[in-house]
């Protein structure tokens, strides 16, 4: 019960902490006040802002398990093309596994992860084993991410303009 409460105490906070972000940025980027933002905050009906809040949690929780198996899939894609060989791969507690040359599908998952690509090294000395794709992977995740940021300010400060 503690968890729960723990969880919905701290949702409610991100939540209050992402509505006065978003209220700052569009006083800040638009010519609307703070108290014309409040005032049309009076005219928006309520089942128009629940489906809106919904829909949004839908999108969000799509999104993340979307980054799961993209970030999983690259760690799977660059270790089978330097010699890896395939042991299971996790998206929440749904795990493809290979088991005797089959592939099967199990529950299983690990505390603090939302995923997870297990793969066998290949039979080499310790010195050569590959491992430059695995840091380039995490690289490219990274820049994805800089970029992203990049474009959205860009975005806004040429709104501001």
């Amino acid at each position: 019960m503690k968890q729960a409460l723990k969880l919905i105490l701290s949702t409610l906070f991100g939540a209050c902490i992402g509505f006065g972000a978003v209220m700052l940025c569009i006083t800040f980027f638009t010519e609307t006040t703070l108290s014309e933002f409040f005032g049309n905050m009076g005219n928006v009906q309520l089942s128009r802002l629940l489906l809106s809040c919904i829909l949004s949690l839908v999108c969000l929780i799509l999104a993340v398990f979307v980054q799961i198996i993209l970030h999983e899939g690259g760690h799977l894609i660059f270790g089978l093309a330097t010699g890896y060989r395939f042991v299971s791969f996790r998206v929440g507690s749904l795990t493809l596994i290979k088991e005797g040359g089959k592939f099967r599908f199990k529950r299983f998952s690990i505390s603090g992860t939302g995923g997870q690509c297990l793969l066998s090294p290949p039979d080499k000395p310790y010195e050569q084993m590959p491992y430059f794709w695995y840091n380039a992977c995490l690289l490219y995740t990274f820049r994805a991410h800089e970029t992203k940021a990049n474009l959205v300010c860009r975005l806004l400060l040429e709104k501001k303009k």
